[in-house]
């Protein structure tokens, strides 16, 4: 055979070049080969995570922009305060400070205020954040996305998340829960509002824009204790109910509040 090749392995060549057959050789490939392969491979897996993360980045504009659309039209049909808020406040320090994870048109953001809380309103809709604002003059804003928050560690007593979690892909809502128990103060509570049922990301038609679509990450009961159990924090109370209006995604409403687990600092 020529030289820098081989037989196939586990071959016999005197049985392979019976019968006038050649053998069938495979050429070693070079170290230059190896790593010139090497880099294509590396190349791939970096362009495919690009891709995914663009994929989750464009999930985010397309929840922003259909929240900046409706925002007028949803904050006229949602004026009551989230499902169980007192039963959160009563386990937060009196006058201590609250962080609205995704605040929306600030209707929590006023109504914690009212209950004498410092809070702070978080929200990637310019839209909603302009409503909020004024609704609550005197509390503060930022447009954020609550997956990249820089707060200090230990800087509330208590973080709203009323159906905000529902807006980010499953990959995760791990690392922001567990940013909020970050955030979260010694014996901090935090209140997780979910749209309950088998677990799925999905894009749904928006009830108060048919036209559009959002996404929404659907948690199971068990799938989201799963979570919070990880990041540190106990179950105090839990609520559900099922949808009530056509105004409301056909999905249980999930409400859990729990509490900061100094042992697993």
């Amino acid at each position: 055979m020529p030289e820098g090749t081989v037989a196939p392995l586990g071959g016999d060549v005197n049985k392979i070049c019976s019968n006038n057959a050649l053998p069938i050789a495979y050429e070693i490939p070079s170290r230059n080969d190896l790593l010139e392969g090497l880099d294509v491979i590396i190349k791939f897996i970096l362009k495919e995570k690009r891709r995914k993360s663009k994929r989750m980045e464009d999930k985010t504009q397309v929840i922003t922009k259909v929240y900046d659309k409706i925002h007028a039209v949803y904050a006229e049909k949602f004026k009551e305060p989230s499902d169980n808020i007192d039963e959160f406040l009563k386990l937060v320090r009196g006058g201590g400070s609250i962080l609205d994870a995704g605040c929306g048109p600030g209707v929590d953001v006023a109504y914690m205020f009212g209950k004498g809380f410092a809070v702070t309103g978080v929200d990637l809709s310019e839209g909603m954040l302009e409503i909020a604002r004024k609704k609550s003059p005197n509390s503060t804003f930022q447009k954020a996305d609550i997956r990249k928050l820089d707060f200090e560690p230990n800087t509330f007593d208590g973080i709203l998340a009323s159906y905000s979690l529902i807006h980010i892909p499953k990959q995760d809502v791990l690392k922001t829960v567990q940013d909020f128990y970050k955030f979260l103060k010694p014996e901090g509570v935090l209140y997780v509002g979910i749209q309950e049922g088998e677990p799925k990301e999905i894009f749904v038609i928006e009830p108060l824009k048919p036209d559009e679509k959002i996404f929404l990450d659907i948690m199971s009961a068990e799938e989201v204790k799963d979570i919070l159990s990880k990041a540190g924090l106990d179950i105090v109370s839990e609520f559900t109910r099922p949808a009530e209006n056509k105004e409301e995604f056909d999905f249980n409403k999930l409400t859990l509040i729990v509490k900061k687990n100094e042992q697993s600092d």
